[in-house]
């Protein structure tokens, strides 16, 4: 039997974009991924990390403070209860500590 379920996409709002977004953004992409640290996640620390594919709707002002994007885990075995309406998040580096956007979940899709 074939599962045709499609990946749970949700509505996020980020900031604090470091300049590794903001100069995707310049070049014209508005698609984005990261690995993403749930607050609410505690496998995170423990050797568990999962990617967050981020689109930016439209074109984005990057005048902005905040942006609207939409959010899905890369994964399809990805923790999506991790993506409910007020779950908070921060894309993060390799390094899986540097900071380069923090983000909200505001709907879901």
């Amino acid at each position: 039997m074939v599962d045709n379920k499609k990946p749970k996409r949700a509505i996020a709002e980020l900031e604090d974009l470091n300049f590794q977004i903001r100069g995707a953004l310049e070049a014209g992409r508005n698609t984005y991924w990261a690995i993403v640290k749930f607050e609410s996640d505690d496998s995170f620390n423990k050797g568990t990390a999962w990617h967050l594919h981020v689109t930016f709707e439209n074109n984005p002002d990057l005048s902005q403070d905040k942006f609207l994007t939409t959010v899905g885990l890369l994964s399809e075995d990805g923790p999506e209860h991790l993506l409910y309406k007020g779950s908070k998040f921060e894309l993060v580096c390799f390094d899986m500590k540097t900071i380069i956007a923090k983000g909200v979940i505001v709907d879901l899709k």
